[in-house]
């Protein structure tokens, strides 16, 4: 198992690190033990190398977890508070992927197991994220990505407090959250030529008052045969959201052909 050959590899460096390090190194062994008893081997390993790179210092705890994968907090050298994203490699995630992931030209599909499948999705969820920021869109910051572990930027408050998501905690001002949402809708489609493609409330963070996009590896670039049908879903549930609130928006086709005829 990792967590031993880490343990043991730690006992060997004892008589030479001081006592701090040793300290450090249990812990990381610990986190790894947390880490194996939900995922696989491989999983497991891909964390020990992130730990021995430097990128993650050790885990602190779980963040969220669902059907796709789990986040957790983790800490980085300086002991900033980090995200990481663990994605399943189960069978049943293949079929709802692939629809996703056909017809974007950024990645080919060389095996279609399930192993396979969910890397590309953790790196497309990784480019993806990479390609909001460069439109000023508020998603977390990706920092890295190797096999199903994206690690990114965590958000939320002192002591690993996530942010809330939208849903659990409405906005204040409703009506301009609304209207910033639109207008990172219509960054995404203009300027990274992407479309989020699973927006929703439950898919947006409530940060200092400001909405911050998660969950973008459904995101699919506007050459996507279907990009404009995601868009146009994305669009209806947000608006169907604020309705609820008690918020008269414009109806969602008006958005729709509002921000495509610009393009």
């Amino acid at each position: 198992m990792v967590p031993n050959r880490v343990a043991h590899e730690d006992v060997d460096r004892l008589e030479k690190d001081k006592i701090d390090k040793r300290r450090v190194k249990e812990k990381d062994s610990d986190d790894l033990k947390v880490v194996e008893s939900v995922f696989d081997k491989v999983t497991v390993l891909t964390i020990d190398k992130l730990i021995r790179k430097g990128i993650i210092k050790n885990l602190v705890g779980i963040v969220s977890s669902g059907k796709e994968a789990n986040v957790y907090l983790a800490k980085d050298s300086n002991d900033v508070d980090l995200a990481i994203k663990i994605f399943r490699t189960q069978s049943e995630f293949r079929k709802y992927a692939m629809p996703y992931i056909e017809g974007d030209h950024r990645f080919r599909i060389k095996r279609k197991d399930a192993r396979s499948i969910t890397y590309l999705w953790t790196l497309k969820e990784f480019k993806n994220l990479k390609l909001a920021e460069t439109c000023d869109v508020r998603v977390p910051s990706p920092i890295d990505v190797r096999n199903n572990v994206l690690v990114m930027e965590f958000i939320g408050g002192i002591g690993g407090v996530p942010a809330p998501r939208m849903k659990d905690i409405p906005p204040e001002d409703p009506e301009k959250i609304f209207h910033t949402i639109i207008e990172y809708v219509s960054r995404l489609y203009h300027k990274a030529k992407l479309v989020h493609a699973d927006l929703s409330e439950y898919n947006v963070l409530m940060h200092k008052n400001m909405p911050v996009f998660i969950d973008l590896a459904q995101g699919v670039l506007l050459d996507h045969p279907h990009s404009k049908k995601f868009l146009f879903r994305d669009i209806r549930t947000i608006v169907n959201f604020f309705n609820k609130l008690g918020l008269t928006t414009s109806n969602p086709k008006e958005i729709f052909n509002k921000i495509t005829k610009e393009d």
